[in-house]
């Protein structure tokens, strides 16, 4: 389905800023130009505000595009803050890969949440003409793939082929044992998360806005 047709609920600006401050970022959809674009950016804006503090990358995705997935992983290596990463209720195809790319040690998984891995598919879909030239494109992701997820789970890459050919599924301490994930996450690592209280400096915020609109009437309904 195109793009342009996939709708996802609203979120509450108020609850996505408030999580936001307190370095957490969500992926709870498809993986596409639209919503790697909205995480390539989270992660540059906390990283550049803080970069000791660590990132809390929460997936929960069925994967999707592959290059726009890349852009993601490599904007989470060019980071200077450390990104946790946590599976919070599916990590499937190109959402695992992002998920085992969190900080050493820092990769999670909830207790009922699902990992899956499979080869890379790549379709070119304007390009079918060109039929060798999508194969050979998609045999390369696969390789990239293969190689990445074999040394992020410390197999070799036979291995890690044979295991995920026909798709693997993990759950929970599966995922930990097989080494896509470092450790189960729990309430007591949740609660952890320091949670800032914006609140009141929000309202400051709203409150100079309004002044500024009201003095150089320069606002615009829909900015």
């Amino acid at each position: 389905m195109p793009e342009e047709y996939i709708q996802s609920e609203p979120v509450n600006p108020i609850v996505e800023n408030l999580l936001l401050n307190s370095r957490r970022i969500f992926i709870n959809e498809e993986i596409t130009n639209t919503s790697s674009k909205k995480i390539i950016m989270e992660i540059q804006l906390l990283s550049s505000i803080d970069d000791a503090e660590p990132i809390y990358l929460y997936i929960n995705s069925n994967g999707g595009c592959i290059v726009n997935g890349l852009a993601i992983i490599d904007a989470m290596d060019l980071a200077k803050a450390p990104i946790y990463t946590i599976c919070r209720g599916a990590a499937c195809s190109m959402g695992a890969y992002i998920l085992m790319n969190g900080e050493d040690g820092h990769r999670y998984t909830t207790k009922n949440s699902t990992i899956m891995m499979h080869p890379a598919s790549y379709t070119l879909a304007d390009y079918q003409p060109f039929i060798d030239i999508a194969a050979k494109f998609n045999e390369k992701m696969d390789k990239k793939l293969a190689e990445y997820g074999a040394r992020k789970c410390k197999k070799t890459i036979k291995d890690f082929r044979a295991d995920i050919i026909h798709g693997i599924w993990l759950y929970g301490k599966e995922a930990v044992k097989y080494g896509c994930v470092d450790a189960v996450w729990t309430p007591t690592l949740e609660r952890s998360i320091q949670i800032f209280d914006l609140f009141e400096e929000n309202a400051e915020i709203g409150e100079k806005s309004g002044e500024v609109c009201m003095q150089g009437r320069d606002c615009y309904d829909n900015a």
